[in-house]
């Protein structure tokens, strides 16, 4: 126990302890030498550097910074020797660049001109060969740039981040298209073409036109039986895909309402319930006829819309919405209507059952 205390002593507190009894010089062996006083060392340091009080006491630096560091002596760390020109010569050599490996410059400045290198993991996002540059570089470019497909200057959106003006390389979004185009599938190039005769291509044709100059001149009632408040449709009297020489002449067209129509093709339909028939390209189709149940508007539904959420069936439509909540209104006395009024529409579609019966 003892000898482990006596290991873990610094040297100079060994030194003391030996002093103090005696046996320094009965020990064998090179006799260590005497720390000095505190007033001792510091008459020479820090009056004279490290190096000269080192070689007044005829020792080496590192035993002479081991002193001090017992002492508890502060050492300034501070250079008062000045340094020579050959020293700063030497380290203006040491700072420079081994010979044979000076870079090549890879990047000219934008602002200045003055040509640089860069590192080849910055050659992706630095471009200026200083800050200063930078900025003079990004004011001067936000302000106008030209479009990389028509060539015309255009500036800054209002509220536009500097970064994207300056990703934007284009004017506008139809130069941006221009310059890359989509693929086109139009026409033949069109897997689903079915040809020039098609009534799909030619629904963009002047169809809309002709509807309005069918129904303008038989004044927006049908021929047949003179209803004008039902939705109407402009009949060819020579079928659309066997004449088409004739598709948009006037005199070819017939204001008709959808029953009519339905009748005009063949397909009967009674006035009430869901009939299936096939249409002219061979297509079973369902659709449901009727009349709107609050107004008494004659409807052509799809069978599908009227289906209930839990599988049933409805007897009754509307032509639209507001009917549907003017109806809700009347039967529940004046009173907001709320989700479910499904029962008062079908007891009272039942009760106009009746009526019609009777």
């Amino acid at each position: 126990m003892v000898e482990a205390r006596w290991a873990a002593q610094p040297m100079h507190s060994k030194i003391y302890f030996l002093e103090d009894f005696g046996l320094l010089d009965v020990m064998p062996g090179p006799k260590p030498r005497p720390v000095p006083s505190k007033g001792e060392l510091e008459a020479v340091y820090p009056r004279l550097t490290l190096e000269k009080a080192a070689e007044h006491f005829g020792i080496g630096q590192t035993l002479f910074f081991k002193w001090l560091k017992a002492r508890d002596i502060p050492r300034i760390r501070t250079h008062r020797k000045p340094r020579s020109d050959k020293h700063k010569e030497h380290l203006s050599e040491a700072h420079k660049a081994r010979p044979g490996e000076k870079k090549e410059p890879n990047r000219t400045c934008p602002t200045c001109g003055r040509a640089f290198y860069l590192k080849p993991s910055e050659l992706r996002e630095a471009n200026y060969c200083s800050y200063e540059c930078r900025n003079l570089g990004l004011k001067s470019s936000l302000v106008k740039k030209y479009c990389d497909f028509c060539g015309r200057e255009f500036e800054r959106r209002k509220n536009e981040n500097s970064g994207n003006f300056i990703r934007r390389r284009f004017c506008s979004k139809k130069c941006q298209t221009a310059s890359a185009p989509p693929p086109t599938y139009f026409g033949k190039d069109n897997p689903k073409w079915k040809g020039d005769d098609a009534r799909r291509n030619n629904r963009l044709g002047p169809s809309r036109k002709w509807r309005e100059q069918v129904l303008a001149r038989d004044h927006a009632a049908c021929q047949r039986c003179g209803a004008t408040d039902v939705t109407l449709v402009a009949h060819h009297i020579l079928p659309f895909e066997t004449y088409p020489e004739k598709r948009w002449e006037v005199d070819n067209g017939l204001t008709l309402c959808q029953l009519c129509h339905f009748k005009e093709h063949g397909w009967e339909l009674s006035e009430e319930g869901v009939h299936e028939f096939t249409d002219e390209r061979e297509v079973l189709l369902r659709r449901w006829t009727g009349s709107c149940l609050n107004c008494g508007k004659f409807l052509v539904k799809r069978a599908s819309d009227l289906r209930r959420t839990d599988g049933s069936t409805r007897d009754y439509a509307f032509c639209s919405n507001n009917c549907s909540l003017e109806l809700a209104w009347k039967l529940r006395n004046g009173k907001s209507p709320r989700s479910s009024y499904s029962d008062l529409f079908e007891t009272h579609a039942k009760s106009q059952k009746m009526k019609r019966k009777s």
